[in-house]
């Protein structure tokens, strides 16, 4: 993806001056109303960086996956990720250096969290639609996580699921084996 701007609207600007509501370091402050003003780019990241003798964005990384976690529970509040909302937030990852298995290695509990805010919505009726399964994939792609480490955060609303009556079949999954873990798990409950 060549970065060109953020697609400014009104739920990016509303998200950000949320988001620069929290405590956080000035410098991330500082990045944050980058965004809030329409001015974050390369350049101007830069100079937040050398203006706080921070020689590489990797070094903020953490600090900078907690800003996407925030802005992610933000978008996410309604369910739904719009075009605009996934395409901002693709280019927000770009500019923050962030790279595919970092959300998974570093921030695995947020991001659990947040998905399962999203599973128990998808997975409440037993059953997902097409249309479910494609918002599934556009959470598995937000995050970067391949198929497996996607089946593994989804485990536990699964076997709820499944507790509950539901096919196996029916609720997006290649994990076949999440039933020996339903039947183990029943096994240690009655222990």
């Amino acid at each position: 993806m060549h970065i060109k701007s953020l697609k400014n609207d009104q739920s990016l600007h509303d998200a950000f001056i949320e988001i620069s509501k929290q405590n956080r370091s000035n410098y991330i402050h500082e990045i944050v109303y980058l965004v809030i003003e329409s001015k974050l780019n390369r350049k101007n990241i830069q100079i937040v960086l050398s203006k706080h003798s921070i020689k590489d964005i990797g070094i903020i990384k953490n600090e900078l996956l907690d800003v996407l976690i925030e802005y992610s529970n933000i978008v996410l509040r309604d369910n739904v990720l719009s075009e605009t909302e996934k395409t901002n937030f693709e280019f927000l990852k770009l500019y923050f250096g962030i790279k595919e298995g970092d959300f998974y290695k570093n921030k695995r509990l947020e991001i659990k969290n947040i998905l399962n805010k999203q599973f128990e919505k998808l997975y409440d009726d037993n059953l997902i639609t097409h249309l479910e399964a494609e918002h599934n994939f556009i959470l598995q792609e937000m995050f970067d996580l391949n198929y497996d480490q996607f089946d593994i955060l989804k485990e536990d609303i699964i076997i709820k699921a499944i507790e509950k009556g539901a096919e196996i079949t029916n609720l997006d999954t290649a994990n076949k084996n999440i039933l020996n873990k339903k039947n183990k798990f029943k096994f240690w409950k009655k222990q």
